[in-house]
């Protein structure tokens, strides 16, 4: 599979630009934001697709949100290139959709537990905000089974990422993302039956 456009970064801008960031370079900030705007939009776009017509919270809305928690403050961040800050940012929308759906939740009551067809839902299709919530629980209690495998599972569902991409990020063999996302989609599959 072909790396998404959306973490390559073939000449090293933004890399260079996450370091004098880093460093406290505020024109550099301003420029690494405007160089990776379109790919946060496309990874928000992407958890969105799923979510119903009309609802409260949007792509901009996301992406915004994640340059004002990571990348608008003056804080360096931990990123180093661009995969490592396109991971940070799409694993923060995923904890926004969470904090927005469980919002979402607190207003409804009752109602019977929804299932969730799993094939869609973990093979990178952003779900809805109610699936949402039971994807998070369920990678909570995967983290306590193998941190590594949760961290793949997430990249790959919320994020979108192929298995290089995210053997990249984590600095490990691509067999080794490949055994990992099957046991975590096969553990996922049964906590989520």
């Amino acid at each position: 599979m072909e790396p998404d456009s959306s973490s390559s970064d073939p000449t090293g801008t933004v890399t260079k630009l996450i370091r004098a960031s880093s460093l406290g370079d505020s024109d550099a900030r301003e420029r690494l934001i405007a160089e990776i705007y379109a790919d946060l939009h496309r990874i928000a776009a992407r958890m969105m697709s799923r979510e119903r017509a009309g609802h409260t919270l949007q792509a901009t809305a996301l992406v915004n949100e994640v340059l004002l928690k990571f990348l608008i403050k003056d804080d360096p961040f931990a990123a180093e290139n661009k995969k490592q800050l396109m991971s940070i940012a799409a694993i923060s929308m995923r904890h926004m959709l969470v904090d927005h759906a469980r919002a979402k939740g607190r207003a409804k009551r009752g109602g019977p537990a929804e299932q969730i067809p799993i094939q869609t839902e973990l093979d990178g299709v952003a779900p809805s905000s109610e699936k949402l919530l039971l994807i998070n629980d369920a990678l909570r209690r995967l983290e306590q089974k193998g941190e590594r495998h949760a961290r793949v599972a997430e990249l790959r569902i919320f994020g979108g990422f192929t298995t290089e991409e995210i053997a990249e990020v984590l600095n490990v063999a691509t067999r080794t993302v490949e055994r990992d996302w099957l046991f975590a989609r096969a553990w996922l599959q049964n906590e989520l039956k």
